[in-house]
């Protein structure tokens, strides 16, 4: 058995309906589980964030790292002029996979943009 009441605007009792399922009655609608666009949502953010927070991209990360800060050096020193495109196309794969986890990272983080304003 449910009640519903609803009231106007200066608080008076306006409609009170009493209403009871027979055994006749389909089963109520809250028996369905409908799939929303926020659960889709939170899915693909827990997906994102298992990719960002994951071993293999922490793994590349960590290289790419190492090499912006030593590769440069490491060119200026070992190699020739011919071996320069090599080095900026890792440089180049390295801002790539850079920007990729600061994007994913604002994506999937709730309050991840705000950590970079510093006013």
């Amino acid at each position: 058995m449910s009640e519903t009441k609803d009231i106007d605007a200066d608080g008076m009792n306006i409609i009170i309906n009493q209403q009871r399922l027979s055994d006749n009655d389909p089963p109520p609608m809250e028996d369905k589980v409908e799939k929303s666009y926020e659960d889709d949502h939170a899915f693909w953010k827990i997906c994102i964030l298992d990719f960002v927070n994951g071993k293999l991209l922490a793994g590349i990360m960590i290289l790419l790292t190492i090499y912006a800060l030593f590769g440069d050096d490491i060119r200026l020193s070992a190699s020739e002029k011919p071996d320069d495109d090599i080095f900026f196309t890792i440089s180049c794969i390295a801002l790539f996979f850079f920007t990729l986890e600061l994007v994913l990272n604002m994506l999937a983080k709730p309050g991840y943009v705000s950590f970079f304003i510093y006013f």
